[in-house]
């Protein structure tokens, strides 16, 4: 799962491809499963538009050239464990949500940019976002490496449907830094634009393709995750207010 995310695009995309073939052939070498903590930034960003469920089958994005560095990383890692000289490496291959949980070090990047003082939300404040806490994930793991014959492919999210909003909240009330910062809405009018930059080549097409990408209407599904017997449990109460505290002049 270790990757950079400082630096020039060369450190971050290398961090992500060089790093995870280092490991997959000390992995192959050694005859030790290998679980590859993957992205849901890989998916192609089309799908989410034209279907209303999306799974562990969902294929990588054809067009990584045009992706930014750490989804260009992330992309060829997972075609790399697919290349013929692994073939005999026992390796599963995770994409996980959002992660949220304690101790989040910033706001995670589906709620928004932000800019100075205030934050840009830049998709759809009713889009469902596919998210997971990090200590379900954690357990998914563990019986990843316990079952005796995993799936090879198993993406982790959240059954329950989480809006920006409540997202927002959650974070505030957990004080994740920078959740404080006012959002201006711009999703209603950056995704039409969005659409349309996306096609154009260079830094342009790549905000565009991003963009698009973090406005994903599917829900998720993973029949993988199920054979795990894998259930979430933990995001609910993290996203739910705490129970109102009896003032001093309470009476029991």
């Amino acid at each position: 799962c270790g990757a950079t995310l400082h630096g020039t695009d060369t450190e971050v995309f290398a961090s992500i491809a060089a790093g995870t073939r280092i490991v997959a052939e000390v992995a192959q070498d050694r005859g030790i499963r290998l679980i590859h903590l993957s992205s849901l930034a890989v998916v192609d960003p089309a799908l989410g538009h034209t279907v209303a469920t999306l799974d562990d089958r969902a294929v990588r994005d054809p067009r990584p050239e045009i992706r930014g560095a750490y989804s260009r990383g992330k992309i060829a890692a997972e075609a790399l464990l697919a290349e013929p000289g692994f073939a005999d490496l026992d390796v599963v291959t995770v994409r996980p949500g959002q992660l949220v949980g304690d101790r989040l070090a910033s706001v995670p990047p589906s709620l928004g940019v932000t800019l100075g003082p205030i934050r840009l939300g830049l998709v759809g404040v009713g889009q469902p976002l596919a998210v997971v806490h990090v200590e379900d994930v954690a357990e998914a793991i563990l019986a990843m490496l316990q079952h005796p014959e995993p799936p090879r492919q198993i993406t982790l999210v959240d059954p329950l449907r989480v809006s920006r909003r409540e997202l927002s909240a959650a974070c505030r009330r957990h004080g994740v830094p920078g959740s404080d910062a006012p959002v201006v809405e711009l999703g209603w009018c950056v995704q039409p634009l969005a659409r349309i930059c996306q096609m154009v080549p260079g830094r342009v097409g790549r905000i565009g393709r991003r963009l698009r990408a973090m406005d994903v209407s599917a829900r998720w599904a993973s029949p993988a995750a199920e054979v795990l017997g894998w259930r979430p449990n933990r995001l609910a109460a993290w996203l739910r207010p705490p129970p109102p505290q009896p003032s001093a002049n309470s009476r029991p």
